[in-house]
């Protein structure tokens, strides 16, 4: 696929990636963000950008390439549309897309099926049914949308500090992300297999920078960077 894409358009600002459902849960969704990563010029989060801690995974395999969430879902009020823009750069995110800009304005029909005109009550289920349509101001009101003018006019502001880059605070203390217990923890149904999201959770909290490492990463010489290894 890559080749092909390469083939019709040779200019290397083209990005190429895959998007996954899941990047921790192998055996149902079957595509290993890490093994992908090897024949990918950009990094695709998972559908909505994911937690913390796929954060700190997506760093780990992207290695300096764009990382970008092609799902981005948004709420409803300016403050948390903002918010979600913020969070996803924090997290190391060069680049969130917006999900679903429309309103599905044909089926604003009312309860009983008539079709002749678009009504209110169809746009209110319409919002209860697919929260996430943007273009629907029964769900989301227009003046939501300027929280995105919002996120971009603080970013810009603080962009010299707070953009993703080397700002020379290395993390000393990396989390191991082992997909055999992964597989393990799931197929015994037994969480204590696989602890490591409370420990970065605790990590994170307590505001010790960490990173995320794999397995596949060790072979490498990968924690000579690092003091503190929890696995």
């Amino acid at each position: 696929g890559v080749e092909t894409l390469r083939a019709a358009d040779p200019d290397p600002e083209v990005g190429v990636c895959v998007q996954a459902i899941h990047w921790r849960r192998l055996p149902d969704g079957h595509i290993n963000l890490w093994k992908l990563t090897e024949f990918m010029n950009r990094v695709s989060s998972t559908t909505g950008g994911g937690d913390f801690l796929e954060g700190h995974f997506l760093r780990s395999i992207a290695q300096g390439r764009p990382i970008h969430d092609g799902e981005t879902y948004l709420g409803n009020d300016r403050r948390s549309i903002a918010n979600k823009f913020w969070l996803q750069m924090a997290r190391g995110f060069d680049a969130s897309f917006v999900f679903r800009w429309d309103k599905r304005a044909w089926d604003w029909h009312s309860s009983d099926g008539e079709r002749d005109a678009p009504t209110r009550e169809g746009g209110e289920r319409m919002a209860g049914l697919y929260p996430w349509l943007l273009l629907n101001p029964l769900e989301v009101p227009p003046e939501a949308l300027l929280g995105i003018q919002a996120a971009r006019d603080g970013m810009h502001t603080v962009g010299d500090l707070f953009f993703p880059r080397d700002r020379g605070v290395d993390a000393e203390t990396a989390v191991l992300v082992s997909f055999p217990s992964e597989r393990l923890a799931r197929a015994t149904g037994r969480t204590e297999h696989n602890a490591v999201q409370d420990y970065a959770e605790a990590l994170e909290h307590g505001q010790v920078p960490i990173d995320v490492v794999l397995e596949e990463q060790l072979a490498g010489g990968r924690l000579d960077r690092y003091r503190v290894l929890v696995a």
